[in-house]
């Protein structure tokens, strides 16, 4: 498991219990994404004068939500051995609460025959189990996002091997809404 891998996990599992306050200064610490993005700000190639050496260490401070539709930053993690990547939902999706929706997911591990799948709430402990036992076909339909979910964007899902509870991915966080 990576450092940013352990360190989402961490994230995930504290949330819940920490303060508004906590949550707030958490969201504003800063991680190093050149590893993900691949590249470093400013740009090297860009015309402006820089005013430090380049080989300082940079530091990229993230506020808010990306706006880059090519990558988006997301809470998504998992624990063991990947089996399973989540294709929908992802961090754009509205789930209406009394309609269907498709999970969908790219399966890398065939030997995962059944798969539990969870809707869970960020802060609350509560689960709601969508499946205790679908198939790894790559996609489930859920018949009815029930209207006991208050609308919010702090949804996800954790989806798990059936026989390893252990072993899981979660997706990004999602909304759900009331029928417009």
């Amino acid at each position: 498991m990576t450092r940013q891998q352990e360190a989402f996990d961490y994230r995930r599992h504290t949330f819940s219990v920490m303060s508004a306050e906590s949550r707030a200064s958490m969201r504003r610490r800063s991680f190093d994404f050149t590893a993900q993005f691949g590249h470093t700000y400013p740009p090297t190639s860009s015309s402006l004068p820089l005013s430090h050496s380049l080989n300082a260490h940079q530091h990229l401070r993230v506020y808010g939500k990306s706006t880059s539709p090519a990558k988006r930053l997301s809470e998504c993690h998992e624990k063991g051995a990947p089996f399973v990547a989540l294709v929908a939902p992802h961090s754009v999706t509205v789930w209406t609460r009394g309609k269907p929706v498709m999970i969908e997911w790219k399966v890398l591990d065939t030997k995962v025959e059944k798969l539990c799948i969870e809707l869970l709430e960020d802060g609350l402990n509560a689960t709601t189990l969508i499946a205790k036992e679908a198939p790894n076909s790559g996609f489930f339909t859920y018949p009815k996002v029930p209207w006991g979910m208050e609308s919010g964007s702090k949804y996800f899902l954790r989806i798990s091997a059936s026989e390893d509870r252990e072993r899981y991915c979660t997706s990004s966080f999602f909304q759900i809404s009331s029928a417009p």
